[in-house]
């Protein structure tokens, strides 16, 4: 028997037979033994010739009573591959030998020109059958040598090595959309006729539907076999526009076979869904409409990471004028069998307010910067850059990192700064949070928000010169800070309440609150100082009420006193005086000179 089908006897020889395996009696050769199933080729040696079977490999050897082969050579458990048939694309030729892609494994072989049957050519020179791109048959053996499996028995497995594919239909003479589950991502190697070493498996009655799918599992899962078939594709067929593929996700496609070679071949492949998605036609979910272009959109879910395309035929009871950015809407979702996209499918109005992307806890919790938050400029470089800085903090008793940013202060003013003691809540995002989850890593998703400094309270303890220390009642040490944080140009003296935010044991931003009782005293005596002479007092005189007197005792005060104080006082008018007369009667006036 042969696998071209019928029935047929053959002659071989010792040296067609393929030694499996080293039994001193058997001097190294293989004894066959009737009953043994094998595998071979047919060699005609010459036109007219009787065909011989040759390349004599033992598929399952008949045991004897005992429970043995009469060669025990045979009982090497060598592996299932060295025996049978792979199929295989030439993926590569060199000067001499080439590298062959099973198609079962998915490894490359190496194998040598002198492998290919049926070529009485020189070796040194490829055979002009052998290309890039076709099929062939091979078996699998050990190098001797290097230890590892290479390719043997080349053969065509048409007249050129090359079947036609045709395109699986459907009953309705449509193209048939194919469910398969990926294997192995094709790598960039670019062969004929779409061929390439990607692998995916399929059932061979699936028929493109996830109900079909949904049934495949559920047979698995009972125990049930369902037969499958394994198809190549190529990097280029991978529709990959919306979403990566990646392995064990499940993919539609669309399936070409050929009558010639039992291998099929996957085009077109789009994604249906990963292994954790689950997309159930009668579940709802809430979400925003984030964007709206002609008659198409998108939707922000609640719990899905991606957006959501929406088309307005999947929402024929609302008026486009009602469908909004900011929409709150209600839907199902599917992916798309012709392009991978996720697609929104009975899309009605949710109330206003029940799509929720975010929760804040309640809770208020203290805690360090870390890090602060870099400087705005830095985006005007890179606009797809997130600012974030770093909280360190004491949540349900243990300590946590929280990152946050510009939008999480709680006053736009406040710039926390490396070292700056803050209250803050916590604000979970609900899809980074899943995701985080789905990927084992819980808690990115959340963030601190509201973040403020902590103001403090204390006291000047001393000033000297451009500097000084401040107590706070919780803290043992003093805390040092600079005149040119001084807030308001105040003079700040010892014993003075100051408020301020502390920072590495430095105080910043400090605002005078209350002035000491000394520090009043002495600006009154101050003031007392700067009065005029007469109106000053001590302090044994503050409170007795003196009235000011005259020169000439009169009450009141000087004249001098009033007008500095921004009173006027009126001018007296002196009467004129008379005017000079001579007196003609008096003595004549005689120098003292002319008396003596």
């Amino acid at each position: 028997r042969y696998r071209g089908g019928g029935l047929e006897k053959f002659e071989f020889k010792e040296e067609d037979v393929i030694s499996q395996g080293f039994n001193s009696k058997s001097n190294g050769k293989l004894k066959l033994a009737v009953g043994d199933r094998v595998q071979f080729y047919k060699f005609e040696a010459a036109p007219g010739q009787a065909t011989r079977a040759t390349r004599i490999r033992v598929i399952d050897a008949k045991k004897n009573e005992s429970g043995q082969h009469p060669d025990n050579s045979l009982q090497s458990g060598t592996n299932d591959s060295d025996y049978t048939f792979h199929l295989g694309i030439i993926v590569a030729l060199k000067e001499t030998y080439g590298f062959l892609l099973s198609l079962r494994s998915g490894a490359q072989y190496f194998f040598h020109f002198s492998e290919f049957l049926g070529s009485n050519r020189n070796s040194r020179v490829p055979p002009p059958e052998l290309q890039i791109g076709v099929i062939t048959r091979f078996f699998l053996a050990r190098n001797p040598a290097t230890g590892k499996d290479i390719g043997k028995s080349l053969c065509l497995l048409s007249e050129n090595g090359r079947p036609q594919f045709s395109l699986v239909e459907s009953e309705e003479g449509k193209s048939k959309r194919m469910v398969g589950k990926i294997l192995k991502k094709p790598s960039d190697l670019a062969l004929p006729d779409d061929f390439g070493d990607g692998f995916l498996e399929f059932s061979i009655e699936s028929e493109g539907e996830e109900k079909k799918d949904e049934e495949g599992e559920k047979g698995k899962e009972e125990g049930e076999k369902v037969p499958t078939q394994r198809a190549i594709f190529a990097k280029s067929q991978l529709n990959e526009s919306h979403v990566h593929i990646e392995v064990n996700d499940l993919i539609f496609f669309d399936c070409y076979k050929s009558d010639k070679v039992d291998l099929a071949v996957a085009k077109n492949v789009v994604l249906m869904r990963k292994p954790h998605e689950n997309f159930d036609v009668n579940k709802r979910e809430l979400g925003a409409i984030s964007a709206m272009k002609g008659s198409f959109g998108f939707i922000t879910c609640t719990e899905r990471i991606a957006d959501v395309f929406l088309h307005l035929s999947q929402v024929p009871d609302v008026p486009k004028e009602e469908l909004s950015v900011g929409t709150d809407v209600e839907f199902s979702v599917i992916r798309g069998a012709e392009n991978g996209r996720l697609q929104a499918i009975n899309v009605t109005l949710a109330e206003p307010g029940s799509a929720v992307f975010e929760e804040i806890e309640e809770e208020v919790h203290e805690g360090t910067v870390l890090e602060k938050i870099p400087n705005s400029n830095m985006k005007k470089t890179n606009p797809t850059l997130i600012l974030s800085g770093l909280i360190e903090g004491l949540v349900n008793g243990k300590l946590e990192k929280l990152p946050f940013l510009h939008s999480d202060k709680l006053y736009g003013k406040q710039y926390p700064k490396q070292g700056d003691r803050v209250t803050f809540q916590i604000l979970t995002d609900l899809k980074r949070e899943k995701a985080a989850q789905m990927a084992g890593r819980p808690g990115l998703g959340r963030r601190a928000t509201k973040v403020a400094i902590v103001a403090l309270e204390g006291k000047v303890a001393a000033t000297k010169g451009n500097f000084g220390f401040i107590e706070v009642e919780e803290s043992p040490t003093r805390i040092f800070f600079h005149v040119s944080e001084i807030l308001e140009g105040a003079e700040l003296h010892v014993g003075d309440t100051v408020t301020f935010f502390e920072n590495k044991g430095t105080a910043r931003k400090v605002r005078l609150q209350k002035k000491a009782e000394v520090q009043k005293e002495a600006e009154v005596q101050r003031e007392n100082e700067e009065r005029p002479e007469h109106l000053r007092w001590s302090k044994s005189e503050r409170s007795v009420i003196r009235l000011a007197k005259g020169p000439d005792g009169t009450r009141g005060f000087s004249r001098e006193y009033q007008e500095s104080r921004g009173v006027k006082v009126p001018v007296e008018e002196k009467p004129p005086e008379s005017p000079l007369q001579l007196n003609v009667s008096a003595a004549p006036f005689i120098p003292a000179s002319k008396n003596g």
